[in-house]
């Protein structure tokens, strides 16, 4: 539990550690800080909010947090809590245009009931997830503070969680560990932009 806690401290506080470098040498002025919400992690009930601070002239640090502490009828639920930083490499000038990153995740989750296929239907899922891997993404800004950008990102995921089954009251049936390549970052995300 304290190197959930440490790794935890470590990703929320790593942008208020990192000082944005004026643009000055390149005679332009670039946003330093971006506030942001994810769309697509609306989509799953989860309340979220991210931060992007630029670190050079193609160089930001973003970090994004999710908290879905909700239950749904019928003993559904899909608590969770994630925060994903993301190293990202810009393409022309920081929040413009392409980017590609290296991300990180880690975060703890209690899924019950969902109806994505017979496991999740049947089990409940305790447990905490590390991982990370590399992005691409596209960034657009339509106003003078206003942007938004699509990202999807893969890569390694590491499961380490207690499987309980549904049908017995909740009776645990196992401790399980799964490694899986897969989709790490999905977002759709409106940008308000801090100079």
């Amino acid at each position: 539990m304290k190197l959930k806690s440490l790794f935890l401290a470590v990703l929320l506080l790593a942008p208020l550690a990192s000082v944005a470098q004026d643009s000055a040498a390149s005679g332009l002025s670039l946003p330093k800080w971006a506030l942001k919400t994810n769309v697509a992690y609306w989509g799953t009930a989860t309340p979220n909010l991210g931060i992007e601070v630029g670190l050079s002239r193609k160089l930001t640090l973003d970090v994004e947090s999710g908290y879905n502490m909700f239950s749904f009828s019928k003993g559904k639920k899909w608590r969770h809590w994630m925060v994903t930083p993301e190293l990202r490499w810009w393409m022309c000038d920081r929040f413009n245009g392409h980017f590609f990153g290296v991300h990180a995740i880690g975060g703890e989750y209690n899924v019950n009931r969902l109806g994505f296929n017979d496991h999740t239907k049947k089990n409940r899922y305790e447990g905490y997830m590390l991982g990370g891997g590399l992005s691409y993404g596209y960034h657009w800004v339509f106003r003078k503070r206003w942007a938004v950008e699509a990202e999807l990102g893969v890569g390694y995921l590491h499961l380490d969680y207690d499987r309980y089954d549904c049908r017995k009251c909740g009776n645990y049936a196992s401790h399980e560990i799964r490694n899986l390549f897969t989709v790490t970052r999905l977002g759709i995300n409106v940008i308000y932009l801090l100079k």
